[in-house]
């Protein structure tokens, strides 16, 4: 008998016991031990968890949110998963046909927001202050462009930060169409540019982010090297005094440096993501 395919979207899903044997059965979701990893996220035995795919067993509700931010699940996604256990669990007619029309009115919600995101050219406005309220949306969507860094365990590792903050991260940045979600894990960038003026009054928020993560840094001890370790992290800071010419001169020197280097960011494959701060000011 031929494998049952994976569906790419969970709102395809009737069936939440074949949802779940995909997911588990799947080399980017799942694979060996997958089943003993979700019994663990959900509180019980694998023979309950081998009982409920392969008999008339059924996940608690309680169980089944354990399952669903065990796989990382949107909010939209967990609301979704919920009632396709509810709606395998009913025992009337009725409560069925109800349960569905629910069902169809998230899909067609999801549906619908797809279509909306299409024409979505960059964040819209009611999201800028949250996608720079801190540097966690600016470095995990730059990273999404990285094949290495596309599932959700590759972010929380690459940043050092909680499964539940990273996935808290990737929703938002599909919701605001700049990340798409493929198959059961992976996601990618949709739109890698995200255009700030220099007179919002989010500008100033989002120098201090990054900078507040490279004092972060700095603080840690660590320094980085990249696989072929030729590249180190370049720290400089100083106070000087020079005449107003060479004041300006020097900002000319920046000016370049920074041109320059864009030139070659822009150019560059996608293979690895760094912080590129440079500050020059009166005192």
């Amino acid at each position: 008998m031929a494998k049952s395919k994976v569906k790419t979207d969970i709102y395809e899903y009737r069936d939440y016991k074949q949802l779940l044997r995909h997911w588990l059965d799947d080399e980017t979701t799942g694979g060996r031990g997958s089943r003993k990893l979700l019994a663990e996220a959900m509180g019980c035995q694998v023979s309950h968890v081998t009982n409920v795919l392969n008999g008339d067993s059924h996940l608690s509700l309680e169980q089944a949110d354990a399952a669903a931010r065990h796989f990382g699940f949107s909010q939209g996604e967990l609301d979704y998963f919920l009632l396709l256990l509810q709606l395998n669990r009913a025992g009337t007619r009725g409560l069925r046909e109800s349960l569905s029309r629910l069902l169809e009115e998230h899909s067609a919600r999801h549906r619908n927001l797809k279509e909306r995101l299409k024409i979505s050219e960059t964040v819209r406005r009611e999201q800028e202050s949250l996608y720079y309220s801190s540097w966690h949306y600016g470095a995990i969507h730059v990273l999404l462009s990285i094949p290495e860094f596309q599932t959700r365990e590759s972010l929380s590792q690459r940043l050092s930060l909680p499964q539940e903050r990273v996935d808290e991260v990737l929703a938002f940045l599909v919701d605001a169409g700049l990340a798409e979600k493929h198959g059961v894990a992976q996601f990618q960038i949709r739109n890698p540019v995200v255009h700030l003026a220099k007179s919002s009054p989010l500008i100033r928020r989002h120098h201090a982010n990054w900078r507040l993560k490279t004092i972060a840094a700095l603080e840690s001890g660590a320094v980085r090297f990249s696989s072929g370790d030729s590249f180190e992290n370049l720290h400089y800071s100083a106070v000087v005094t020079l005449s107003d010419d060479d004041l300006a001169r020097v900002r000319e020197i920046l000016t370049r440096a920074l041109a320059e280097s864009l030139d070659v960011i822009r150019a560059s494959p996608e293979q690895d993501a760094a912080v590129l701060s440079i500050d020059w000011h009166r005192l």
